[in-house]
């Protein structure tokens, strides 16, 4: 359950913000669309200082005059000072009666404490009912906003209503590497790093369904290095956090062609990191994904031209979940997709040849424990 109180936005919402008010809306319907939405949601505007009438919803100075209460989101008002009956009849109004059951998570109390009110505006009567709901095993917590611009507080506070966290920081480890002869680029693969600075996205623009959809340039050239293969069919938001890297190997390989000359063959591995994504599906279906970024890239060359083919897409570790919870234990058991049956890459010189993925990594890379840290 989500339940602000707030007297006021005017100057912020009011009358007229309406460029804040909408991308604070969306910014809002984003994180449900995330996380899944509360079970209850609730605007409970206060009455102003010195007010003798009560507001109402149409003409409420909580938002701008030409827009109505984001989806899904009630409206009541309370008096300064109230009781803890009236606290309570707000309460139960915001989950749609006394009979309802109550909610299972945690309840968010936004709290404007900006200036205009502050938590004292409640009052004992709104202890009274923190202490109720305590005694009756509805988890809450309390967050003072230091503004008015209550749509984004609320939506900048509701991963703990969502039961989750978006973790600041992944810790990663990986373990069971086993080099090819010429690839010792393999070797950074393997052990502990860190992934931070998440970043939300949505399909804006049918970002989950082209090539690039993450923006990075990661890569040479315009080379994208997380592809739409990456991503989960039916994805519409995404958090993502990223581990930078820039390391290559390469060798060369000469061999006798069809014309009695010699082919240099140029086998190429390029690391560019990892990104670790939480693929959102539905309000039940979840993807986790660790995706290396990586290009494979062979060439041949007959001393008049050369022809270059590359993959750089379907290989990552897959976890799925049903929860919106966004959190790891390092319990989870992770499913290893590697590039389609190991595709070969194809060239053709003066000659056809090919290379496997093995070619370039003998490897076997387990994914052994993956745990978020939070700030």
């Amino acid at each position: 359950m989500v339940l602000i109180y707030q007297d006021e936005a005017q100057n912020v919402y009011s009358p007229s913000g309406t460029v804040a008010w909408d991308a604070d809306v969306e910014d809002w319907d984003d994180k449900v669309e995330l996380f899944g939405s509360p079970e209850y949601m609730q605007l409970c505007q206060v009455w102003e200082y010195g007010a003798t009438v009560a507001p109402n919803e149409a003409t409420s100075v909580c938002k701008p005059s030409t827009r109505d209460m984001p989806d899904g989101w009630t409206w009541d008002d309370l008096v300064r000072g109230p009781t803890e009956a009236q606290c309570l009849a707000v309460y139960n109004s915001a989950k749609g009666g006394a009979g309802v059951d109550d909610p299972t998570g945690v309840v968010l109390l936004g709290v404007d404490a900006s200036g205009s009110m502050d938590l004292e505006t409640l009052g004992d009567g709104f202890a009274d009912f923190k202490d109720h709901l305590t005694d009756i095993g509805v988890e809450w917590e309390q967050v003072l906003y230091s503004n008015e611009r209550w749509v984004k507080l609320t939506t900048d506070n509701y991963v703990d209503v969502a039961g989750g966290v978006t973790p600041a920081e992944v810790e990663i480890s990986l373990d069971g590497l086993y080099n090819g002869s010429d690839c010792d680029i393999c070797e950074d693969l393997v052990g502990d790093f860190t992934l931070n600075s998440p970043i939300q996205l949505t399909d804006e623009g049918g970002r989950f369904t082209a090539d690039g959809w993450y923006p990075i340039s990661w890569g040479t050239g315009s080379t994208n290095v997380a592809r739409t293969a990456d991503v989960p069919s039916g994805t519409t938001h995404a958090c993502v956090w990223k581990y930078e890297a820039d390391e290559h190997c390469s060798w060369t390989e000469s061999v006798e062609n069809s014309m009695g000359g010699f082919t240099t063959l140029t086998y190429r591995f390029d690391w560019w990191g990892y990104l670790l994504a939480r693929f959102r599906i539905s309000s039940s279906e979840y993807k986790w994904r660790l995706i290396v970024l990586y290009e494979l890239r062979f060439e041949c060359n007959d001393g008049f031209g050369g022809v270059i083919d590359r993959v750089n897409s379907g290989w990552y570790w897959e976890h799925d979940v049903t929860s919106p919870d966004c959190i790891l234990t390092g319990d989870e058991s992770w499913d290893a997709i590697f590039p389609e049956d190991l595709p070969l890459l194809e060239v053709t010189c003066d000659d056809p040849h090919e290379a496997e993925f093995t070619d370039f990594c003998n490897y076997t890379l387990t994914l052994t424990d993956v745990e978020t840290v939070v700030d």
